[in-house]
């Protein structure tokens, strides 16, 4: 899933999300999307942008997709979930073996002060197997109202 949301008269938010998703017991589709991520970022140009997916992977866990992570982050997108308390993204009562950090935000680098994570712990395996991750985007319109910059959240 991908989406532009106009911000002004010159600049979007492109929003991508993706589940990597299991095929027999594999997640292959890191293998592949990284070229989807690549036509995203050069179509948007300066614009802000946001990948906030389930990875099922991590760089540390596994290794395998290490190359994966690593091109991310030479395409110029930052890991803003990299804090110790998003370490686990998965609620506690699905087991030991699957508590790391699967769900992760990134954004270019250009903006990554602009963000604002809030890991939500309070909730439970009725809602999902995973934990919320609250993203708030600080962001300062070019327009002015009476001198003053407009601040929109």
């Amino acid at each position: 899933m991908c989406y532009d949301f106009k911000l002004d008269e010159d600049r979007n938010i492109t929003i991508k999300n993706f589940y990597n998703k299991s095929q027999i017991g594999q997640y292959p589709m890191l293998k592949t999307v990284i070229f989807d991520i690549e036509k995203v970022l050069k179509y948007s140009g300066n614009n802000f942008v946001i990948l906030a997916s389930n990875f099922n992977s991590d760089k540390e866990r596994d290794l395998n997709n290490r190359k994966f992570f690593n091109q991310l982050s030479q395409l110029g997108l930052v890991n803003c979930t990299v804090d110790a308390e998003f370490e686990i993204t998965m609620v506690p009562e699905i087991g030991i073996e699957r508590q790391y950090q699967n769900d992760k935000i990134f954004v270019n680098k250009l903006y990554e002060k602009i963000i604002i994570r809030k890991f939500i712990k309070d909730t439970t395996i009725e809602l999902s197997d995973h934990r919320p991750i609250e993203c708030t985007i600080r962001y300062f319109e070019t327009r002015t109202d009476r001198g003053r910059k407009i601040f929109l959240k």
